[in-house]
């Protein structure tokens, strides 16, 4: 069986991706297609949904690495030297899938 759109593939199209949807199997059953590329569920902060005016924003694929990337944010851009726990629990509410950004 023959594979078009492999993960190597993704990567030298530069759409690296950690899975590709698989939409169709060609009538005589010999070969796979993939015909469209979806990134593994993201998870996405838009800062400015907690500091107004700010356009940053950052996604990974697990809530501790946006958040590790919004405090480093906060620090950088914002200066906040103490970072409470109440700032990492706003950020944590202000996370969401990327997929339902829209």
């Amino acid at each position: 069986m023959h594979l078009s759109g492999t993960r190597e593939h993704c990567r030298t199209t530069k759409l690296f991706y950690d899975r590709c949807v698989l939409a169709f199997m060609s009538f005589d059953m010999k070969a796979l297609h993939v015909v469209d590329y979806v990134e593994e569920d993201m998870r996405l902060f838009e800062c400015g949904t907690l500091v107004p005016g700010c356009d940053w924003h950052t996604r990974a694929k697990d809530d501790a690495e946006v958040v590790r990337r919004a405090v480093e944010h906060m620090r950088e851009a914002h200066g906040e030297t103490i970072i409470r726990e109440n700032m990492v629990d706003n950020i944590k509410a202000r996370i969401r899938d990327e997929a339902h950004a829209a």
